[in-house]
């Protein structure tokens, strides 16, 4: 992986993956209002995040079930709920701390 003309990371993308990233995301839509800190307590949870009215949340590959079971247990709406293997562009944006475009 190159920045800027200087390497980064250098691995097969499966390994700079795995490496830097875990290996499930889940990501869904909420209305205003909803604090996605109290999910970094689910277990396998590593991390969760709210841009606007987007929540994405990292952990294990058992992280779609336990979300989803939470979200329902506490009668919290979503919308476009979907899980998703990070990519290398997340790879990027997690080295660097921006998008590859910038």
């Amino acid at each position: 992986m190159i920045d800027r003309g200087t390497v980064i990371a250098l691995d097969r993308p499966a390994a700079l993956i795995s490496t830097h990233l875990p290996p499930q995301r889940v990501q869904f839509r909420v209305s205003n209002g909803f604090d996605p800190r109290w999910l970094e307590g689910l277990p396998g949870v590593q991390r969760a995040r709210r841009h606007d009215d987007q929540v994405t949340v990292d952990g294990d590959e058992r992280l779609l079930g336990r979300v989803t079971a939470a979200l329902g247990e506490r009668g919290y709406p979503v919308d476009d709920l979907r899980a998703a293997r990070p990519t290398l562009e997340d790879v990027f944006l997690t080295l660097t701390g921006r998008p590859i475009n910038n």
